[in-house]
């Protein structure tokens, strides 16, 4: 099953949370043209469609309905560019601790994103 909607870039160092049928992607590294680059952004893979999923005795799976990507926009102050940060969720919030920063130093900053409706 491919997902519909725009895919975060190929990335590595990235921290995953699962938050209500839903995973959430934040910041990671990607190798650009002349040196890796840090990001910051915010993705989310609705899981909806498998919800919907059967799978035979043969493991052929069918699914109903299809998973889409979203690029989220982050109201107020957004972490910085890191790789490694640990995450976890819990409710409608996704907490990111700690990773190494673009000028490799090591974070203890705890952040915290707040999903306010269903969208995630």
């Amino acid at each position: 099953m491919e997902p519909s909607g725009v895919a975060p870039s190929p990335r590595s160092g990235h921290a995953l949370a699962a938050l209500a049928g839903r995973l959430v992607v934040f910041g990671g590294v990607s190798r650009g043209a002349r040196a890796p680059v840090m990001m910051n952004d915010v993705h989310v893979l609705d899981l909806g469609a498998l919800h919907g999923c059967l799978t035979s005795h043969r493991s052929d799976t069918h699914c109903l309905g299809t998973m889409s990507w979203e690029t989220v926009a982050v109201d107020g102050q957004v972490p910085s560019p890191r790789m490694g940060a640990a995450c976890a969720a819990a409710n409608d919030v996704v907490f990111i601790h700690g990773g190494v920063l673009s000028d490799k130093t090591l974070s203890s900053e705890l952040w915290i994103l707040r999903f306010r409706d269903s969208s995630a």
